[in-house]
């Protein structure tokens, strides 16, 4: 005669019962709530880089147009500078001119060849106080007028809609300070 091996006892406890499947999805549960706690704050992380990486590069935008633009009227029509600075109306002019550019339609270019898209940034504002550009003319130098003259815009407040998010009304903005050499003015 066989023997069998089990008892009645040792069957029962081979199974799973009711209460320990509750725990272990307790556990699970648990898990899958820090995990997705972690993924929202690496999605918020992200989105402040790539919005802190645009506000830098609109801002070294608009800087290097001044210098641009400042460069050519240097050059091409010096009178037109205001002891050797940008007007208001000039640096207005630039950053109209920026704002048309980067609110442009990406119809109005031609990238066929690469397969890709302009990069756009809606509702592009920028703002520029006249009280907020000072002049410095620098000292003289034994005795004589340097007629070098430094240029500063203390605020520009650079703003832009963030379409994809629908926090604090959808606006992004950066202030930053721009500082330009004017064309010397000897006198």
């Amino acid at each position: 005669m066989t023997r069998n091996r089990f008892n009645h006892s040792s069957r029962a406890a081979t199974g799973l019962t009711l209460l320990e499947v509750l725990i272990a999805l307790v556990v699970l549960s648990i898990g899958m709530v820090g995990l997705g706690a972690l993924m929202l704050t690496a999605l918020s992380n992200v989105h402040s880089s790539s919005q802190y990486s645009l506000a830098s590069a609109l801002a070294l935008d608009f800087e290097e147009r001044l210098w641009f633009e400042l460069a050519t009227r240097s050059a091409n029509e010096p009178d037109s500078l205001t002891n050797g600075c940008l007007t208001m109306g000039q640096i207005g002019a630039v950053a109209d001119a920026m704002i048309t550019q980067w609110n442009q339609d990406d119809n109005a270019w031609n990238w066929t060849a690469t397969g890709s898209r302009r990069f756009q940034v809606p509702e592009l504002n920028i703002n520029v106080e006249p009280e907020d550009v000072t002049l410095t003319t620098i000292d003289n130098v034994g005795g004589q007028d340097t007629g070098l003259r430094w240029q500063k815009i203390d605020l520009v407040q650079i703003s832009w809609d963030e379409g994809r998010f629908d926090l604090d009304g959808g606006t992004e903005s950066v202030e930053v300070a721009i500082g330009l050499l004017c064309r010397p003015v000897f006198n």
